[in-house]
């Protein structure tokens, strides 16, 4: 996935096809069953923006819990490097993880 390597040109791409970060939150929460492609995607670009160095301050939005279903497909998935980083943005966030999305992960790894 070269995109996740380059930040500037993820950002670039988000916008050039009119997809702004709210609009990628969205995807990420409610993901389509029948385009879970554009959910992926999302995930992708967001993971893309994530900041290089993790601060107590920064906090991913969508939560794991929000964005389990999309994460779960992505981790078994091409969408895997994003799947992994949007992980470590939450890990380094502090993000609280329930023992059956935990099970899930564990499942899917």
């Amino acid at each position: 996935m070269s995109c996740i390597s380059d930040q500037a040109d993820c950002k670039g791409t988000a916008r050039n096809l009119g997809v702004d970060p709210e609009d990628m939150n969205d995807r990420l929460i409610h993901p389509s069953s029948t385009n879970p492609h554009s959910a992926l995607a999302a995930l992708i670009l967001t993971a893309a923006q994530l900041p290089l160095e993790h601060s107590e301050q920064y906090s991913p939005t969508p939560t794991l819990s929000d964005c389990m279903p999309v994460l779960s497909a992505a981790l078994s998935s091409v969408a895997i490097d994003a799947g992994c980083a949007y992980l470590w943005a939450l890990v380094h966030a502090g993000a609280a993880v329930s023992s059956d999305e935990a099970t899930l992960l564990i499942e899917v790894s």
